[in-house]
């Protein structure tokens, strides 16, 4: 399942792992330094999250849909 830098967004704010203002200032930060295509792979900028240390592998592989568990504790 592909999915797209807009889910992704959604999802981050949806799960409580970011909120609006923090996904605007990622995305102001990982957006211009990928390519056009790679802006719109939500897998691409999940990755370049990963690399800033905005998520864990571990947070960015269930927000995929590749895994399953909780994203937060003590929440």
């Amino acid at each position: 399942m592909s999915l797209s830098s807009l889910e992704l967004w959604q999802r981050l704010t949806d799960e409580g792992l970011a909120t609006l203002e923090q996904c605007q200032q990622w995305a102001a930060e990982v957006l211009p330094k990928l390519a056009e295509a790679d802006a719109q792979s939500g897998l691409k900028v999940l990755q370049r999250l990963i690399d800033l240390g905005h998520l864990s592998k571990y947070q960015a592989k269930i927000i995929a849909g590749q895994a399953t568990g909780p994203l937060r504790w003590g929440a």
